[in-house]
Formats: structure tokens, sequence, C-alpha cells
């Protein structure tokens, strides 16, 4: 079970909760909606073995404890310029950044909007592109307008079996949550409203163009960033990948035969590896270089 050390950091959005384990060379590690920092927790326990300090925040996307003030921006562009913040505030800057799901949509607009503060990118399954809300869940934009809507999501989430139908969240991981999990990752929609108030702002702002929006930025990107998808992913197709690893101009692709889009709870082996090999080896430092043919 991996130790964290856990501490609040001011920013001008808000209060984040930020939770840290090992020592050695920095990751900043980013969830996606409706999870947390814990979803990190197989792939901290092995790149600390590995010698890296794990910086990983818990996002105000749904599944945190510490509402944000009433008028913050958690639009795609506001989430970017809060983690563009924390990393500035974390005095990580350029950081190695580590993204899944939602967070590899916010993670577009960081490397397109704030350049500076990313050193290097591992971009895991998650939102681009047209894909931002993919087409399975985009009942979820429905859900703000919708009497108790929230709440009754949060309710699914805290049962397991709920959880895993694919009408549900078992499109994400061959694994699906534990009961822990579902447990911690509901709690805020179904018991405290200043989370659900953050949660519609959040989905309020889920639309393509903002990925796409990115996209058109992708050839002003200088760091270097190394792709990882599950080539059998229920949510997020691969070729979305491909897309990324063609159009980001220092990219390369590794694509995992098991694994959806959950990689750090199906794949977290492969996944630990492919980021030492990646950042560990020199090869995530900005550079000239050409991308890779994947």
């Amino acid at each position: 079970m991996v130790q964290y050390k856990s501490r609040v950091v001011r920013l001008r959005q808000g209060d984040l909760e930020v939770h840290e384990a090992g020592e050695g060379t920095p990751l900043v590690l980013l969830h996606g909606a409706f999870t947390d920092h814990t979803i990190w927790n197989d792939l901290v326990t092995r790149m600390v073995v590995l010698g890296y300090r794990c910086v990983v925040p818990d996002l105000p996307l749904g599944s945190h404890r510490q509402p944000m003030p009433q008028h913050a921006d958690l639009s795609p562009s506001g989430l970017a310029d809060l983690v563009a913040d924390l990393i500035t505030a974390l005095e990580l800057a350029p950081a190695t950044i580590i993204s899944n799901d939602t967070a590899t949509a916010v993670m577009q607009l960081v490397l397109t909007r704030h350049p500076t503060v990313t050193g290097a990118a591992v971009l895991t399954s998650g939102d681009a592109y047209e894909h931002f809300l993919p087409p399975v869940f985009a009942s979820l934009k429905v859900l703000p307008y919708v009497p108790g809507g929230l709440q009754m999501l949060g309710r699914v989430m805290r049962h397991p079996r709920l959880g895993r139908q694919r009408w549900a969240f078992g499109r994400l991981s061959t694994t699906g949550m534990s009961t822990e999990q579902a447990e911690r990752w509901s709690a805020g929609l179904t018991t405290n409203p200043g989370v659900r108030r953050d949660v519609r702002s959040m989905i309020r702002g889920f639309h393509r163009r903002h990925t796409l929006g990115a996209a058109a930025l992708f050839g002003t990107v200088g760091a270097p960033v190394r792709i990882v998808w599950g080539r059998d992913d229920q949510v997020f197709p691969v070729r979305l990948a491909a897309r990324l690893a063609r159009d980001l101009p220092h990219a390369d692709l590794h694509v995992l035969d098991h694994g959806w889009t959950y990689l750090q709870l199906d794949a977290a082996q492969e996944l630990s590896a492919l980021v030492h090999s990646f950042v560990g080896t020199g090869h995530g430092r900005r550079s000239p270089q050409p991308a890779l043919d994947t």
C-alpha cells in the first residue's frame, strides 16, 4: 500500500489536496473525471521503487473532497490554467506530466496554452479531437439539468456491480472498481452539494471545440510526448492515439495489447516500464528531433 504525504495547496482558483510519495525525479500524475489520486496507486508504487517522486493532486473533477469556490473556472481551459498554476506553485516546471481520461484532454490544453510548464508528457487513453465527450458518455451532458441527476450518478458509482455495467463505468477498465474505490469516488457526489456544483460546471464545459482548438496548435508543441493507449479501449478508439502521434511534432506511440482506458489499473507494470524508459533514460526531454514513425 503506497504511503502518501498529503497537503493542501492554495491556488487562485481554490484549494487542492496534493499527495506525494517517493524521492527522486518528480512526476505529476493527473487523473480523469470521477476518480481521484488513488487510481494511480499501483503505478505510483512501481515508480517509487524505480526512484521517482510522484506528485498526485486531487483535481476538481467529481471525486474531490474540497469544493472549489463558487465562481471557479472549471471549463477545460480553466482546468488547464489550474494545472499550470499548480505546477508553478510546486516549483516543478518544466514538469514531466502523466495524464489519463479527462486529464488527457486537459493536458492537450496545457501543452498548447502553457508550453513552459511541461518538460515532457505521457498521454494515456483519454479524450481527444471529436471525442470530448466520447459518444458512449454523451448522456452525462444532461445530468446537470436533471434534478437529482448527479446524486443518482453517485449512487450508481457507489455500487460496484452497477458501476461495472457497460452503460456505466464498465467500459473503462478490464478489472473494474473495487468496493473501496466505488465508495471513495462517489462520496462527493452523494453527500457534498459543493462538489455537485463543481461537477455541473465541469460537465457543462465538456465540448469538442476545446480539444479541436488544442489540436490546431499541436504544431507549436516543443515538449516530447509519449502516447500510451489500449488497443481494445472501449471508449477512446486507438485511432485517436494514432492521430495524436501524427499531429504532435515530438511524439511516439505505444499500444498495449491488453487494458482499456484505465491503463494504470489494467496494465500498471507495462505503463511503468514505458514511463521509465521515456523519462529515466532521457528520452522524455525537449528535443528538436522529429516524431518517431509509428
